[in-house]
């Protein structure tokens, strides 16, 4: 689905062309390219959670095939194989345009970041995980992230840093995404039995990095940890 998307079905067309004609005329290149996409596409289209960033080391074989396919048109109609070119680029243009412009207009991790930078004090420490670099540049706040592993001790150590920080004055707050990959959550148990955890807001974010052919915007929460 996210190849298809990719390169639309002007694209898919010129790719099923250049595989049939390849099968034909050229078998080491056919072997090569094999090679090159089959053990990627099988390994990365049957992982958990697949995105369509992981298959763009495949695209330059698959561009590949796509050329080969349009030589072929082009051999029997010079016109042809100019359309068909054309017309990929347009599709493929049409499905990577409303994206990036939704997002030149609208960042959202960038908005995200500068948010958290008007609601929240100069010193105050931001716990966050991905969404964590864009509060750093934009919103110009101290990031740190909780211990993923659910090891107890690394947790205690976690929470006494906190503690740590309130005692020299610093606020403490948290996203609601910074709270992720949190086994057994047991760092979210340790964080409530030291600390009241009080609701700041809400403002809309995009999961960014999983946002390559469609926007995935949602509202991140802000919360601010006060000591019990």
């Amino acid at each position: 689905d996210h190849i298809y998307k990719s390169i639309s079905i002007a694209g898919t067309i010129l790719l099923a062309i250049g595989v049939l004609y390849i099968i034909k005329n050229y078998k080491k290149l056919l072997i090569f390219l094999a090679l090159w996409i089959l053990p990627s596409f099988f390994y990365f289209a049957n992982i958990g959670n697949p995105e369509a960033r992981f298959f763009i080391i495949i695209f330059p074989a698959l561009s590949i095939l796509l050329g080969v396919g349009a030589k072929y048109l082009y051999q029997k109609n010079g016109w042809l194989g100019i359309s068909a070119i054309l017309l990929t680029i347009i599709f493929m243009f049409s499905i990577a345009y409303p994206i990036v412009k939704a997002r030149h207009d609208y960042s959202g991790t960038k908005e995200l970041g500068l948010w958290v930078g008007q609601n929240t004090e100069e010193n105050a420490i931001i716990i966050s995980n991905d969404v964590g670099f864009f509060i750093e540049y934009y919103g110009n706040r101290e990031r740190i992230v909780h211990p993923r592993s659910g090891n107890d001790q690394e947790i205690e150590e976690f929470i006494n840093k906190l503690l740590a920080y309130v005692e020299e004055g610093r606020t403490i707050y948290t996203t609601n995404e910074g709270m992720g990959i949190d086994p057994g959550q047991k760092v979210l148990i340790q964080i409530q039995e030291h600390f009241n955890v009080e609701s700041v807001g809400e403002v809309q974010s995009e999961v960014y990095q999983f946002s390559e052919l469609e926007l995935k915007r949602y509202n991140e929460a802000l919360f601010r940890l006060i000591p019990k």
